[in-house]
């Protein structure tokens, strides 16, 4: 039996759809903790402050600080 007949469209067809329901989301929580921080920031909030208001690490605030103002 070869690897190609033994092809599952439908289950591979699952796991892409699985897969990007999960990006998906992690994109959408990536977007809202971003809009969250552009909101503290405008407040006048440092990182460390943020990231008590938000349950984040430091790292993770800072990382998405310099994302948001590169695209400014």
């Amino acid at each position: 039996m070869s690897v190609l007949s033994s092809f599952n469209q439908e289950n591979h067809d699952r796991i892409l759809k699985e897969a990007s329901k999960k990006e998906g989301i992690a994109e959408g929580q990536k977007i809202l903790l971003q809009d969250q921080i552009n909101k503290k920031l405008q407040k006048g909030c440092t990182v460390p402050e943020i990231a008590q208001a938000l349950e984040q690490d430091e790292e993770t605030i800072e990382k998405l600080v310099i994302e948001l103002q590169a695209q400014k």
